[in-house]
């Protein structure tokens, strides 16, 4: 009763946090407390509940290190001209009959090359929704296309920090994990593209204009120049160099770009980098105002807090309980079908994916002990499930920023044909095994 009881104070503090629109850091501050206080009524001392809590800190420490070198590779790229650049250039392949298509995969080239689908949807995000509804696109798959495309790379890139984050929790290879993703997200992207090219050769388009390129031309120097720290981050992680190595050389050629292409002065690309970029054009804001080690501070306090959470799961026990229910879906069903019941529960709950992925991790341990496996069973769950909950900041954030329906969620076929697909095919793998 305890259990259900502490559980149950954290789960109501997420949701008085979210309805009074407040930080998840409270939230998640008081489930420290509540949690910390547990291990004291079940008689541990303050000092093994710390070192619980440090326990599970050590898992986080990675991801937070590249987390803080992601805030910096969007700020350079921002900057140096790299993302205008690569947006401009995408935006004129565009073709109002291809819209939704286009929307969805140029959307996800961003994603996969930035590994954020916020930093995906204040950018590519924005252009391909403002053009989606110039052609007269519905809204509602509009945006659910923006939405999906932001998450191909959110879950498939090496920069991501979701994906850091997987392998970290898990103790697995992150290139090998991405490789696995790519080959379990190639049937459900490819039903995508043509569930969007479907629905555009459907309906009829108008015309568009966009002179995009002219806004950006005004602010930044537009050289294919601009794209050599997209082009090295790609070849460096093709050659499967460590990931903060890249990252880390990635940002420095940028840097070189803003310095000598860009005219911007040290003071000003210091600044960026630590605090984010700052358009001179307001119209241009939106698009491109963000990124810096700053950006990435909160998301690194929420690591750090959620990370203390597992040592203490593990040190007390507290949710053992939990724990043999999921075991019991995983025998009357499979394992990823109870991994992914527990996923949309904890998703609800959480309003986030760091602790989705947690938290799901924690309480599926047992009925998936192969860690490559757990791996990718979480990015086809945990990672995806959170942008499908309207109340979550994963899927409100990009929603929001784009300014599209809550509906969007629909519409965003790629987020949930990956779980499908993952269920299908593990059922048809368990029944050739009993044949």
């Amino acid at each position: 009763m305890i259990e259900i009881l502490t559980l149950g104070i954290f789960a109501l503090a997420l949701i008085i946090c979210l309805s009074l629109d407040i930080s998840v850091i409270a939230a998640l501050l008081i489930g420290f407390l509540c949690f910390f206080s547990y291990g004291l009524y079940k008689g541990f001392s303050a000092k093994q509940l710390m070192v619980m809590a440090g326990k599970g800190q050590k898992t986080g420490f990675n991801i937070m290190v590249v987390l803080s070198l992601i805030g910096l590779l969007t700020a350079s790229w921002r900057i140096s001209g790299t993302i205008p650049y690569l947006v401009s250039f995408a935006v004129n392949l565009i073709s109002p009959d291809y819209c939704l298509f286009f929307a969805f995969v140029l959307n996800a080239a961003l994603s996969l090359l930035i590994g954020t689908a916020f930093g995906t949807s204040a950018t590519m995000g924005v252009i391909t929704m403002s053009v989606c509804m110039a052609a007269g696109a519905d809204p509602m798959l509009a945006g659910g296309a923006v939405l999906a495309g932001c998450y191909v790379g959110d879950r498939n890139s090496p920069v991501s920090s979701s994906a850091s984050l997987v392998a970290v929790v898990t103790k697995t290879d992150l290139y090998q994990n991405v490789r696995l993703m790519f080959v379990s997200a190639a049937i459900p992207f490819i039903l995508s593209c043509l569930i969007y090219l479907g629905f555009g050769l459907s309906q009829t388009y108008q015309e568009i204009h966009m002179s995009l390129g002219d806004q950006f031309a005004q602010e930044f120097v537009m050289s294919w120049w601009s794209a050599v720290p997209a082009i090295i981050l790609l070849g460096l992680i093709f050659a499967k160099l460590d990931i903060k190595k890249s990252i880390s050389i990635s940002v420095l050629s940028a840097v070189v770009l803003a310095f000598i292409l860009q005219e911007r002065g040290v003071e000003e690309i210091l600044k960026t980098l630590f605090s984010g970029y700052v358009s001179k054009d307001l119209s241009l804001s939106k698009m491109l105002n963000g990124g810096g080690f700053l950006s990435m501070v909160p998301v690194v306090i929420i690591i750090c807090i959620s990370c203390t959470y597992s040592g203490l799961f593990e040190g007390t026990g507290l949710i053992n309980t939990l724990k043999n229910g999921v075991e019991k879906i995983s025998k009357t069903s499979s394992p990823f079908t109870a991994i992914l019941l527990t996923a949309i529960t904890t998703a609800l709950i959480s309003c986030n994916q760091v602790l989705t992925v947690i938290l799901t991790k924690q309480l599926c341990t047992n009925i998936q002990p192969d860690k490559q496996k757990m791996a990718i069973d979480l990015e086809n769950s945990s990672i995806l499930i959170p942008a499908l909950i309207p109340w979550s900041i994963a899927g409100a954030v990009p929603i929001a920023t784009i300014g599209a329906p809550v509906s969007s969620v629909i519409g965003a076929f790629f987020i949930y044909l990956v779980p499908l697909y993952w269920l299908v095919r593990e059922k048809a793998v368990l029944a050739k095994e009993r044949r």
